[in-house]
């Protein structure tokens, strides 16, 4: 384990043992705005992991003890397998335009499409991804 794992460990443990993020941070001797930043970076992490999941299902894979196979992978094998907080629909453009792709191809033609195509327009994969979930969500409803 390293030392960036041990401390990420023992400010995860401080953030679940204290009531609050200032007295978890006087414990470890860190500032609270450090903590408050690592509080936020865990929770970005846990909704990547959600979203993903969401994304992977909307496109069809499937999932079997916590790993995820593409739509054709009929082996289930988990070395096969994704986690979804490795599928890089969040980092990679070329994940995440066959998502958008069949975001259009639902038929589904709201408000969400219009917001989804002025995303793109951003060269941001962060904003539209994001817009992507929301689609995903609204479609889902």
């Amino acid at each position: 384990m390293t030392l960036k794992q041990m401390r990420i460990n023992e400010m995860t443990k401080a953030l679940n043992k204290y009531k609050s993020v200032e007295e978890a941070a006087k414990v470890l001797g860190i500032t609270a705005r450090t903590l408050y930043v690592f509080k936020s970076e865990l929770k970005d992490k846990t909704m990547t992991t959600e979203n993903n999941k969401l994304i992977a299902e909307f496109m069809g894979w499937g999932e079997d003890n916590g790993f995820l196979f593409p739509p054709n992978d009929k082996s289930m094998n988990t070395i096969d397998g994704w986690y979804s907080k490795d599928i890089p629909y969040h980092t990679s453009w070329d994940w995440l335009m066959p998502v958008i792709s069949k975001c259009f191809k639902t038929g589904d033609d709201t408000h969400q499409w219009d917001n989804i195509m002025d995303t793109i327009f951003t060269c941001d994969i962060n904003i539209t991804y994001k817009q992507v979930v929301e689609f995903i969500k609204e479609y889902n409803n």
